[in-house]
């Protein structure tokens, strides 16, 4: 039997149908891994550097579901390295911003940081470093959280479905949210997948709420520690890249989605770096 052209074309054809019909009813929630950034206008040339921590059995690394947000400020000029060993002083000089994400006990037990490595931290943003601080699924990091001043209140929990805060409705009036003027970095928008009820420390700034959490909670903060500063979130898919499935669709969350999580993910890392 001979198959002519358009034999070919047809069942081409059928058959992509029928594996797109199959990604968007069986894609499963997680990291949108083809996710590619667009920068309207870099921040930095050569810029800070960024430590990411990787040596604590982190839920989120850059090569599985912080590959998004380590791409996005790459694109914006900053410096990225992974890091795979014991936080200790030395280990923090020379970069601007270390990124702490979903760190975890060992499966053989003990603390996700032990207390030489939560000092560490602590004395290096003391002296002026800057802290990304993102809570995971469970409470090894409260010892990290506590170290300054803030409290984890409520574990992570993920919403049914994607909420979304606005200006004056869950996102707080601040320079993170606002972005430089000069460049049109403001945030009208933030879509949260619920996750970790945080207290801010004292004269810190509850930058995202969640009408779903508890009173006097955040999912996201600001706060100064001597002479540096500390951001806490407590969703890590607000700085990342997500697909979550709904009724047979696939809907883009985080940074990839149509709301403000980009510019917000980039004047937080600005704020974190003094720009702003």
């Amino acid at each position: 039997m001979r198959i002519g052209a358009l034999d070919v074309c047809f069942w081409g054809g059928l058959a992509t149908a029928a594996a797109g019909l199959v990604w968007a009813v069986w894609m499963p929630a997680g990291v949108d891994t083809d996710y590619f950034p667009i920068i309207r206008q870099q921040a930095y040339g050569r810029g800070p550097r960024v430590l990411i921590d990787e040596a604590h059995w982190n839920e989120h690394r850059v090569r599985e579901t912080y590959r998004p947000f380590a791409r996005l400020i790459e694109r914006d000029g900053y410096r990225v390295a992974r890091n795979h060993q014991p936080i200790v002083p030395g280990l923090l000089a020379g970069f601007d911003v270390l990124v702490v994400a979903g760190a975890r006990p060992a499966p053989w037990g003990g603390a996700a940081l032990d207390p030489r490595e939560i000092e560490a931290v602590r004395d290096w943003v003391a002296s002026g470093g800057s802290l990304l601080l993102v809570t995971g699924s469970g409470a090894a990091m409260e010892p990290l959280l506590e170290a300054f001043g803030a409290k984890l209140i409520g574990p992570a929990a993920e919403a049914a479905s994607p909420v979304e805060l606005a200006r004056g409705r869950g996102i707080a009036e601040h320079p993170a949210a606002s972005g430089r003027e000069e460049v049109n970095e403001e945030v009208g928008t933030v879509i949260t997948r619920g996750g970790s009820s945080i207290s801010i420390p004292p004269g810190g700034v509850s930058l995202l709420t969640s009408p779903c959490s508890p009173a006097g909670s955040a999912l996201a903060g600001l706060c100064a520690h001597g002479n540096g500063r500390v951001a806490i979130f407590g969703d890590p898919a607000i700085l990342t890249a997500t697909l979550v499935r709904e009724s047979g669709t696939v809907r883009r969350v985080g940074i990839n989605s149509t709301a403000g999580n980009r510019q917000f993910a980039l004047n937080v890392m600005h704020w974190l770096t003094r720009l702003l």
